[in-house]
């Protein structure tokens, strides 16, 4: 299996847990990183939401640092979005 590029969309290369900043006090959110958002072949979301250590936390057993990537990439696939890591 090979990655599709016929269909590419728009997508924050780095939207891990740590690059998302929330304001307890007002509930606001902020993402930071901007510059990594880019172009990708669909098959490259859940592909690099499977593959990146950049999508763990940062605290927590080695197997609980894992639960928002694991997270991210369970949500992409109930939306349709393929795996093609051997692809890549």
């Amino acid at each position: 299996m090979s990655m599709d590029v016929s269909i590419f969309v728009f997508y924050h290369c780095d939207l891990g847990p740590t690059n998302i900043l929330v304001d307890t006090s007002t509930g606001l959110l902020g993402i930071i990183y901007w510059e990594l958002a880019v172009y990708v072949p669909i098959g490259w979301v859940r592909t690099k939401s499977r593959l990146s250590a950049g999508m763990d936390f940062n605290y927590g057993d080695e197997d609980s640092k894992k639960d928002w990537r694991r997270s991210v990439a369970q949500h992409l696939e109930k939306m349709g979005y393929r795996d093609v890591v051997d692809a890549w």
